[in-house]
Formats: C-alpha cells, structure tokens, sequence
C-alpha cells in the first residue's frame, strides 16, 4: 500500500515513441514515470519496453517483493476523569512510536501511560522488522470539572408550590426530599409546608465530577 515509483532511463540517438509498463497482475502504464500502489503480498515482475519512432525495441524485466504491512492494535476508546491516567497499549510490530506527545511519558514504548488534560486522539505509527509501517488510533475523552447553576431563592404562600431549576450536570439529586414531587429532576416542583433550604447535588455521566448548590423556599402562613 506504499506509493511505488518505477522510472524509464532509456538512452537512445532516436526518438522514443513507445513506453510500455507491465506488472505480472496485470496493470500497465504509457508514462516514463510510473506510480503504483501493490494491494497484495508477494513478488512481483515489472516489464518495460521502449520503442523508437523508427521501430526499434528494447525490453526489460526486473522483480519486486511487496511485503505486508503490519497490523496495529491498539486500546479501545476510553473516558478518563481530568487528573487521571490510563494506561495505552499497542501490539503487531517490533518499534513503535506514539503522536502527539503531549500527557504520555514514554512515546516509543509498546505501553504508554496517557494524563492528557483535555480530550485527544492519540495515533501509535508501528514499524515491522523490514521497516513497514501500519497504524492505529485511541480517543481518549478527558472529563471536565464542571459548576451548576440553580433558580433564585424565592418566597411561596403556605400550600402553593414553586418550581425549581438546576442545569449544567446529567444528572441531579436533591434532598430534603420532603415537599418535592421528584428528587432526582432538573425542574422540581416544590411546596414545603415550613421554610426549607434545598441541596442539589449535580453529577457528570462518567462519575468524576460533582458541584453543589442550595436554593431557599421561604413559606409564609395566611393572615
């Protein structure tokens, strides 16, 4: 899978007509310069045959091993919360390098240990023996510490309600439970019947991060 580059050096006193590339799988070419990418492993022979425009010929047939590329394997995706490390690992050659360098502590090691402070995708290029290279690539997504916000603090008469809001995190859990219609909801309805302060406790969906903050329901009684 390697750009190939084959180049016709014919020395004639006669103008050339004819170039003529041949490859024993089939393909062939009319350039002096010839590119071509081998999808398979083996050996391989080339032809070249160069006419002038006065009929005369020449031919030449040289071999070519394609060798296989190596097949990388690397970690599967992960999340990691931010201040944490993970452990990559990558198999299938004999040298390895990782890019980019940044939140790993070895970059030519088989197993490296990835603390990036946001997310990243790593690339790990692998060279086999005979000097081919293969790839494979790891997302490492890099959780946030995060902050919520919450409705004001607000007043309700003694058996009205109030709704509540909290956004910014997956998920939420508010306590006292006592006066709310769903505990676990970004936009509770509230109708205590004393004065209460609630806490909220917001969570992230990969269990690194919380934030906290409280709003104040004041219940005043009829005249």
């Amino acid at each position: 899978n390697a750009n190939t580059v084959f180049t016709a050096n014919i020395l004639s006193r006669d103008n050339v007509g004819l170039i003529k590339w041949q490859l024993s799988n089939g393909a062939v070419s009319a350039d002096a310069i010839f590119n071509y990418k081998f999808s398979t492993t083996g050996t391989q022979t080339i032809t070249l045959v160069a006419g002038t425009e006065r009929g005369c010929y020449d031919t030449v047939s040289k071999t070519i091993t394609v060798l296989g590329s190596p097949v990388i394997n690397t970690t599967n995706d992960a999340t990691i919360c931010k201040g944490k490390s993970i452990t990559l690992t990558a198999n299938g050659a004999a040298s390895y390098t990782w890019y980019p360098s940044e939140g790993l502590n070895c970059v030519t090691c088989a197993n490296t240990t990835a603390a990036p402070l946001s997310t990243t995708q790593y690339v790990v290029k692998g060279t086999s023996a005979n000097g081919c290279v293969g790839v494979d690539t790891v997302k490492i997504t890099v959780a946030q510490p995060f902050k919520i916000t919450v409705s004001k603090s607000d007043s309700i008469c003694i058996g009205k309600n109030l709704q509540l809001s909290a956004n910014g995190a997956s998920s939420y859990q508010w306590s006292p439970a006592i006066g709310l219609n769903n505990s676990t909801s970004a936009n509770p309805v509230a109708s205590p019947s004393v004065s209460t302060t609630y806490k909220v406790v917001g969570f992230d969906n990969v269990s690194c991060f919380t934030d906290t903050a409280y709003i104040r329901v004041g219940v005043g009684q009829y005249p």
